[in-house]
C-alpha cells in the first residue's frame, strides 16, 4: 500500500511528457531563463500548497460567476502560445491568484499576456499568503502595464508595447536569448530598475 504523500505527489506532480516544440506556455514567458534555474529548487511542498490554495479559491469564485481554469491559445508566428487563466469575469477582467509572499514582476507579466491574448483591458492580481491578503488592479497605460494597490499607488510597473511585446518575447524565447527580457525581473541578479513604488497614479 503506497504512502498517502506518494499518492498526492503522483497526482500533483505527474511525469513530464514529451512536448511539442512549437507550443510555448505563457508561464515560460513571464520569467527570465535565470529564474527558471532557481525555480527548480522550490520544494514540492511549496508548490503543492500553492496549488491547493488555487483550487479552493477558484472553487469559491466559480460559485460567484467567475469562469476559472480557462485555457487560452493564440498563434504567434509559427508558434502557439498557450495558457490557463486562473479566472475571468466581465467586471473584473483577468484574475490571477498568487500565493507568493510578495508581488513580483513575473505576476504582472503573466497577467498582462493573458489580457493581451483575450483582448481584455483590465485585470486583477490576488495575493494570498500566510502574512496578508492583497488585491491589485492591473491596467495598461501609455506603453506601461501597472499593478496598483487599493489606494491607486503603483506597486509594480513595466514597459509593455501592447501590440508588439508578446511577439517579441516569443522570438527571444525561441532564439534561446530569453535572459532578463524586461531589465526589471526582481528575481534576477541583474535587477537594476528603479522601484516604481514611490510613484502615485495621477
Amino acid at each position: 500500500m503506497p504512502k498517502i504523500l506518494d499518492i498526492i505527489n503522483r497526482d500533483y506532480f505527474p511525469l513530464e511528457v514529451h512536448r511539442d516544440p512549437y507550443i510555448i506556455w505563457v508561464t515560460e514567458l513571464s520569467v527570465c531563463s535565470e529564474f527558471k534555474k532557481l525555480a527548480n529548487d522550490f520544494s514540492s511542498a511549496t508548490v503543492l500548497r500553492g496549488r491547493l490554495i488555487h483550487e479552493r479559491v477558484e472553487e469559491i469564485l466559480q460559485k460567484n460567476g467567475f469562469e476559472c481554469e480557462k485555457r487560452v491559445e493564440k498563434q504567434v508566428g509559427d508558434y502557439t502560445l498557450v495558457g490557463k487563466v486562473d479566472c475571468v469575469h466581465n467586471d473584473y477582467g483577468v484574475v490571477e491568484i498568487k500565493t507568493a509572499r510578495d508581488l513580483h514582476t513575473s505576476h504582472l507579466v503573466q497577467t498582462a499576456i493573458y489580457m493581451w491574448m483575450l483582448r481584455i483591458d483590465k485585470g486583477k492580481i490576488v495575493l494570498i499568503n500566510d502574512h496578508e491578503n492583497k488585491e491589485y488592479d492591473v491596467e495598461f497605460e501609455e506603453g506601461y502595464v501597472m499593478a496598483l494597490d487599493e489606494n491607486g499607488r503603483i506597486q509594480e510597473a513595466i514597459s509593455f508595447d501592447y501590440d508588439n511585446e508578446v511577439p517579441m518575447l516569443v522570438q527571444q524565447y525561441v532564439s534561446g536569448k530569453y535572459l532578463h527580457p524586461f531589465n526589471e525581473c526582481d528575481s534576477c541578479l541583474l535587477y537594476t530598475s528603479p522601484s516604481p513604488r514611490d510613484r502615485t497614479r495621477y
